[in-house]
């Protein structure tokens, strides 16, 4: 993986990226997938479970953009309150998207332990704090919302919030105990193994360039050689370049910064991230 002050940290305790072929003729598959981050592994891992041929194309190597390098969190829910989208999407649907959005840890976890993943996952909560006293009563609406679904959380205050946050800056916050963290390099290079193992082709450091819609499906090049496909998947997030018309234009750059503690032997980095629109060409 080429070096960078995002994943430092990770490549320094997980050493070397394993090795991956590199386009080097034509191809055809069902499904080719552009992207080998969560997205694009976790795709052609279940494609490839289902029988499906599918091949990811990767600029760099698998886990090499925010998918490798970011914080590791695995927090339950979604930005929103779950009232704000049973509200908008109606009560069938909008349950629907709750019990999906709130359980995505579980079904991560499921995966790691299925696929036996050593990725260092713990499951010791996340926290939705408040950080003054003016933004109490909006952290209390959404922990209650939760409670009246029947979630696993606590409302933390005080002596209890600071016995988990080491301080007091926090005057209160929930918690769920759902949540999570993991080694996310190793999470996504166990699931470049486990894709490839499910009979997915993986090329490293195969950039995709020029798609187009051709004859029924889709064609692009890579490393100067064509590949064909009947769907494609575009899973590159803030990387995607002008690969597809407007997508460019669909993201916006955002810097994020991350603090590791001394224990973990490294210095504070930036991570260059980017809210994204996933593409799909079908």
């Amino acid at each position: 993986m080429e070096e960078t002050a995002g994943n430092a940290l990770y490549l320094n305790q997980n050493g070397p990226e394993p090795s991956w072929p590199v386009l080097a003729k034509p191809k055809t598959v069902e499904v080719a997938i552009v992207g080998g981050g969560l997205t694009g592994l976790s795709t052609a891992l279940h494609l490839a479970e289902a029988g499906v041929s599918v091949a990811v194309f990767e600029a760099h190597v698998p886990g090499w953009g925010a998918s490798g390098r970011n914080g590791g969190q695995l927090n339950p829910g979604l930005k929103f309150d779950p009232s704000w989208f049973i509200e908008r999407f109606g009560e069938d649907q909008g349950r629907s998207i709750v019990a999906f959005g709130w359980s995505t840890v579980d079904a991560a976890a499921a995966l790691v332990d299925r696929l036996g993943i050593d990725c260092d996952l713990r499951r010791n909560g996340t926290l939705r704090a408040a950080a003054s006293e003016r933004d109490i009563a909006g952290v209390r609406r959404t922990y209650d919302e939760m409670r009246a679904l029947g979630m696993p959380v606590d409302w933390l205050e005080g002596e209890a919030l600071a016995a988990l946050t080491g301080h007091q800056h926090y005057p209160a916050a929930l918690l769920d105990r759902r949540g999570g963290d993991v080694d996310p390099l190793k999470l996504v290079r166990g699931l470049a193994g486990s894709a490839a193992r499910a009979g997915a082709e993986i090329f490293a450091r195969s950039r995709a360039s020029d798609l187009a819609e051709q004859g029924g499906g889709w064609r692009f090049t890579a490393n100067g050689h064509e590949v064909r496909a009947a769907k494609v998947l575009i899973g590159c997030n803030g990387y995607a370049d002008r690969l597809w018309p407007g997508l460019a234009e669909a993201s916006v750059p955002v810097f994020s910064s991350v603090l590791a503690s001394e224990k973990s032997k490294t210095l504070s980095f930036h991570i260059h991230i980017r809210i994204f629109m996933l593409l799909v060409a079908i």
